[in-house]
């Protein structure tokens, strides 16, 4: 009997990070985080003067005598799949970018712990969301002066893209979780206190699991900063944590969002533990320091103390500590400070290290940056070096029989345990510290059998248009020519019931996956669009042996594919009863040899059908068509197959009949056979640039105004379109297009109604609007009205 060391007082608190995503400056994903902090990558760049000109910076900023023209910003954060998440254009352009961030990347993580948002499993767990992050500087530099100029409807839409208040509400609304839903401002510990929130309430049971997500976005964009004398702005744009030549940090960019579950279930869920959360503290600094905006060793101790009371370990258990680090003269000596209040004596010094100086100071997201490189670290078990550290901070006390700094790359010490502490300190005091561990051996999921060599199985696909089908199967593609080893069962397995299902499909039945992946690769496969869920009709048009009739059943059933009707033909019809009552559920027999007055009375199943037609060898002749249209049974697609008496054999054709299947717009389900919940690439979103500048917006607003002078001469018609066109954003919108399709929302209505009483001052009532789908039905309820 397996042991159960998770059991034991030792893990009582311990939570399983089970999924994790992130994007930061020079790295979309965290592989290439993970490669750029090996290589000692910094994000600081410095800005050319066309660069400060072109980017609309002021020549009374750029002539300030502390400005630093350098940045540390991340590439394409007006980028945005705003139809992924049914939203449009205009609220797309609206929206906070460190919101946008957020959305994409708790997906990410999400799809890398192997759930769906939104499907069967997720939707059975109370899920909880726990997010935070700056001010959005966007909604002041870009959005705000628009939304001021334009109604106060104008102004409340985009205030709830773009406030705090409505950052974890947002990924609640667009995910459908129904668990405790919290925004956490704690300033630049808020990445790391949302981690240990969530912890706490995954522990009290107020939900099963959690997802904490934050990002940080600055703007304007590219401008560079001024270093004023006495900040924490380094004058020379580089963060240099612990060294002599330290001189503060400079603002950085990113996002990340991890998902949560209390370590017990993760392993009894067969999860992917990518490591495990031992303790965590959090404690404020209150009036112990100089002031409100100063650090204090005492309190930064404090969390150091809960965190590793709570994970069962001593200070001398810990191996490394990822440090908040923000290259100051002062903060840094303080934070040794506070560590040495807690680290005692130890048989080899703790490593110490820091990634501000790779990103700069992320803000609000730096904790959750901090987090997630411990993580990689223990992974790989291998510490990077922290980079523009050349010589320590003479203010800094450092006994180097209990810390040294981690100023070269290198293997994970073998005398150092595998464990990590991480801190982030919030200016206003609030400090938290979490204890990580390497997901032990026996917390790791174990490896399934595998299918058997060359054994056929099917590879299910889905987006939502067929432009993200492409790009996915050719990420797929890619990743399958170059894993051959891969278990093609566990991957069958997790693309079905890890991946949340969409309209446009494909699917593959492949016995290998360099054969799989070549297949994607050449874009060799049948692409369909599935609007809604066909029924299966189970048809026998000829004698089948019993075996072969149970086999069949016993195969559907399996994949969880139940007939709504089975149907029987000429000598097909005692097969047809047989199969029936070899499935629970005993779906309606329909015998298609009898009149159509014995059709069942409720056809309604039938007006949306597929036939699975057994067996392949009889043809499906003009008669049985006939005869299937007189019951009422038009399948949109015949499918012949054949099942063999005996088991399951390579090649009966089954694994590609379940393809065809799934490409019809049905849901087989794909036997688990115990594979593991694997971290397999994430969907790649559409790059398409959502973003307004303050330029752009006031020639708007000017032209807006010049805009409705002229069209008052216009038909009523051309007036209503543009006021549909102004509320999505969309100036290509037509009269007939569909208010929902387009993204609609009540926001939206109410923007549109406002904008309809203020030109034709004609009220159109909520409840009148929800049977109004297009401006052009909008228009004949104002000539109604109006009469």
């Amino acid at each position: 009997m397996r042991s159960s060391p998770w059991l034991d007082d030792a893990y009582s608190n311990a939570i399983a990070v089970v999924g994790m995503s992130g994007r930061f400056c020079g790295a979309p994903d965290l592989e290439q985080y993970w490669r750029n902090l090996c290589s000692g990558f910094e994000a600081a760049r410095r800005l050319s003067p066309e660069d400060v000109k072109s980017n609309g910076c002021p020549a009374s900023y750029a002539s300030h005598p502390a400005y630093v023209p350098v940045c540390a910003q991340m590439e394409d954060v007006d980028k945005f799949d705003a139809a992924f998440f049914n939203l449009s254009p205009g609220e797309a352009r609206e929206m906070d970018p460190q919101l946008r961030l957020m959305l994409e990347s708790s997906w990410h993580a999400f799809e890398n712990a192997g759930y769906a948002p939104g499907d069967p499993v997720t939707q059975n767990l109370r899920v909880g969301v726990f997010a935070g992050a700056a001010p959005s500087s966007y909604w002041l530099c870009n959005v705000g002066p628009d939304a001021f100029n334009n109604t106060g409807t104008a102004f409340h839409r985009s205030a709830i893209v773009n406030g705090q208040d409505f950052l974890s509400s947002w990924i609640s609304y667009k995910f459908g979780f129904t668990g405790p839903s919290l925004n956490i401002q704690t300033a630049c510990s808020t990445g790391l206190v949302l981690v240990a929130s969530a912890c706490q309430h995954l522990l009290d049971y107020s939900c099963d699991m959690a997802l904490a997500a934050t990002a940080s976005v600055i703007n304007p964009r590219g401008w560079g900063y001024v270093a004023e004398s006495g900040g924490i702005l380094a004058p020379d744009g580089h963060c240099r944590p612990f060294d002599a030549a330290a001189g503060g940090t400079l603002p950085g960019e990113g996002a990340g969002a991890v998902v949560l579950k209390r370590l017990a279930d993760a392993i009894e869920d067969g999860d992917h533990i990518q490591a495990v959360i031992r303790g965590y503290g959090v404690s404020n600094d209150a009036h112990r320091r100089a002031g409100f905006a100063a650090p204090c060793a005492e309190g930064q101790a404090a969390a150091i103390r809960i965190a590793q009371s709570m994970a069962n370990v001593e200070s001398r258990d810990v191996g490394y500590v990822e440090a908040h680090g923000t290259g100051t003269y002062l903060g840094d000596p303080i934070e040794i400070a506070g560590l040495s209040l807690v680290f005692g004596e130890r048989p080899s010094p703790c490593v110490i290290g820091s990634v501000k100086g790779n990103l700069g100071h992320l803000g609000n997201a730096a904790g959750m940056a901090s987090l997630l490189k411990a993580i990689l670290m223990l992974r790989h078990k291998h510490i990077p070096a922290t980079i523009n550290f050349n010589r320590l901070n003479p203010a800094i006390d450092l006994d180097a029989r209990r810390f040294r700094i981690a100023h070269q790359a290198e293997a994970w010490p073998e005398d150092l345990k595998s464990m990590a502490g991480v801190s982030a300190f919030g200016f206003g005091g609030t400090n938290c510290h979490v204890v990580l561990e390497r997901t032990p051996e026996w917390a790791q999921a174990e490896a399934s059998a595998g299918a058997r060599q060359g054994e056929t199985v099917p590879l299910c696909f889905s987006a939502p248009d067929a432009n993200g089908l492409r790009r996915l199967t050719e990420q797929w593609g890619r990743l399958l020519e170059s894993w051959p080893d891969a278990s093609l069962e566990d991957m069958a397995w997790n693309l079905r019931h890890t991946r949340k299902l969409f309209p446009c499909r494909c699917a593959v039945a492949a016995g290998s996956s360099r054969e799989a992946g070549a297949i994607l690769r050449r874009g060799a496969y049948e692409s369909t669009l599935c609007s809604d869920a066909p029924q299966l009709v189970l048809l026998f048009t000829d004698a089948t042996d019993e075996a072969s009739v149970k086999n069949i059943a016993s195969r559907l059933q399996r994949h969880h594919l139940v007939p709504a009707i089975v149907a029987g033909y000429g000598q097909g019809s005692l097969s047809a009863r047989a199969a029936r009552d070899l499935f629970a559920e005993r779906p309606p027999y329909l015998d298609l040899d009898h009149a159509p007055e014995n059709a069942p009375h409720n056809s309604a199943p039938l007006s949306k059908c597929i036939c699975l037609h057994i067996p392949e060898v009889a043809p499906i002749t003009r008669e049985i068509r006939d005869a299937a249209a007189a019951q009422g049974l038009r399948p949109s697609r015949w499918l012949p197959h054949d099942i063999p008496a005996a088991g399951d054999r390579l090649d009966d054709g089954f694994p590609g009949l379940v393809a065809e299947l799934f490409m019809a717009g049905l849901n087989p389900a794909i036997p688990r056979n115990g594979a593991r919940r694997l971290a397999l690439p994430e969907y790649p979103f559409a790059r398409e640039s959502h973003w307004l500048s303050l330029k752009i917006n006031q020639d708007v607003a000017q032209t807006a105004q010049g805009d409705i002078t002229e069209t008052q001469q216009d038909s009523a018609e051309t007036l209503v379109l543009a006021i549909w066109r102004e509320a999505f954003s969309l100036p290509s919108l037509l009269v007939d297009d569909d208010f929902y399709v387009m993204g609609g929302t009540s926001m939206t209505a109410v923007q549109i109604l406002a904008d309809v009483e203020s030109v034709f001052g004609i009220r159109i009532s909520m409840t009148e609007f929800s049977s109004i789908r297009t401006a052009s039905q909008m228009l004949d309820t104002l000539v109604r009205k109006a009469e």
